[in-house]
């Protein structure tokens, strides 16, 4: 439960200090609206390798809504393939908390 409470509030703090709508703004001028959603997941499941689920999509909230308003999408095309690389981490993965 710590480390659950623990990610909340770095995501919090990476939202309300600005860090996510900064992150959003930078990829989305480098690599086009397009290729944003690819840039999250690939960010996604190298965050997933060491964290479980639940605290890794607990940080990565505030970057998908964040990088959704800056590149003018829905959360829900970010956010659905975030969560499923995650939960593929969380279950395939051997070095991965979860199967280990």
């Amino acid at each position: 439960m710590i480390v659950v409470g623990l990610g909340a509030m770095l995501g919090r703090i990476i939202e309300t200090a600005g860090g996510a709508d900064a992150l959003a703004l930078a990829f989305t001028k480098k690599l086009g609206a397009k290729r944003v959603i690819g840039a999250v997941v690939a960010a996604a499941f190298v965050l997933g390798i060491p964290v479980f689920f639940d605290v890794a999509f607990i940080i990565l909230a505030p970057i998908v809504f964040g990088f959704a308003r800056i590149a003018g999408i829905n959360p829900m095309r970010i956010g659905l393939p975030v969560a499923g690389v995650l939960l593929t981490v969380h279950v395939a993965m051997p070095p991965h908390p979860g199967p280990v």
